[in-house]
């Protein structure tokens, strides 16, 4: 069986087996959107040459006067690539922040893959309050705070 139609019958296991998970939509042979009830859409992409599955998912856009701190929290991120166990960060020509993780799926397994789906989604969550709090008024969070806010970490 091609990778791509493993994958798309793993994830439709994974869709009724968590009770987070709206609905997952096929985008024709290119790859997913998963629908999270929480208001959390992932992108899921499928790398032929590299048998990779790629996740994406749209954090937020930062308050102006907060975001280079939160930016600076995004490196910094970035740089702990072991406790973050490859999830990295970015920003768009907007500004918005952006999540990523790349899994190969040579030997991944459908629990696998729901938990590398739900783990994703609970860091979107973390950023948005680690984002939201960085623009409060008055809030005094370091950088490194920011990276290191609690659910971030993987």
């Amino acid at each position: 069986m091609p990778e791509f139609d493993r994958i798309d019958l793993m994830l439709k296991e994974v869709g009724p087996a968590s009770t987070e998970i709206e609905g997952i939509v096929r985008n024709g042979n290119v790859g997913w959107e998963i629908y999270f009830k929480r208001d959390i859409e992932l992108i899921v992409g499928f790398d032929v040459d590299q048998q990779k599955l790629l996740i994406a998912a749209e954090v937020g856009l930062p308050n102006p006067k907060s975001r280079p701190r939160v930016y600076t929290a995004l490196l910094q991120f970035n740089s702990m690539r072991e406790q973050t166990s490859g999830v990295t960060m970015a920003i768009d020509g907007e500004g918005t922040v952006q999540q990523f993780f790349e899994i190969n799926i040579g030997v991944i397994e459908t629990p696998t893959l729901r938990a590398v789906i739900e783990n994703f989604a609970e860091k979107v969550l973390a950023w948005r309050v680690a984002i939201q709090e960085s623009s409060s008024v008055g809030n005094s969070a370091t950088n490194e705070e920011i990276a290191m806010t609690p659910g971030i970490r993987v």
